[in-house]
């Protein structure tokens, strides 16, 4: 119970809090408990249970129309169509994030090399694929944090 009631809140925490919005949680709190009841009867597990009525129920777009959130769900997402995982914050944030992680481990990995040909002798050809991956590196942070920065 305690994992549905949290993914709900996480779920409108995305929309803004005005009375029909907060009815429609409500609403929405009561279908998912009826529906963990019901699986609970049949003999489905707790955690079974809540996970079946996540996934039945945890898309806000599906059942929106439904709780009458239409107009309230494309006003919060910023647009007729558009999801909050679409809006800047999102899941695509936190893809950004990964991104910018793994461009500064690559810059991490390549650097060295670099540095080692200013002292000692380091072939070519290591040089050259340290020099390209090291720039492609930065060049994708700057766009990375660029797109964070929106």
């Amino acid at each position: 119970m305690n994992a549905m009631t949290a993914h709900l809140e996480a779920v409108f925490d995305a929309y803004p809090q005005t009375t029909r919005v907060l009815e429609a949680k409500a609403e929405l709190q009561a279908m998912m408990d009826d529906a963990y009841e019901s699986l609970i009867a049949t003999g489905v597990t707790p955690s079974d249970a809540a996970g079946r009525v996540i996934s039945e129920f945890g898309n806000l777009d599906d059942v929106a129309p439904t709780l009458g959130l239409a107009t309230e769900t494309d006003r919060a997402a910023g647009g007729a169509g558009a999801t909050p995982a679409t809006k800047p914050g999102g899941g695509n944030r936190i893809a950004l994030i990964v991104l910018v992680v793994l461009a500064v481990l690559w810059l991490g990995v390549t650097a060295p090399p670099l540095v080692w040909a200013l002292f000692a002798p380091v072939p070519g050809w290591l040089v050259l694929v340290c020099g390209v991956i090291a720039g492609f590196c930065v060049v994708s942070l700057i766009i990375l944090i660029r797109l964070l920065r929106r």
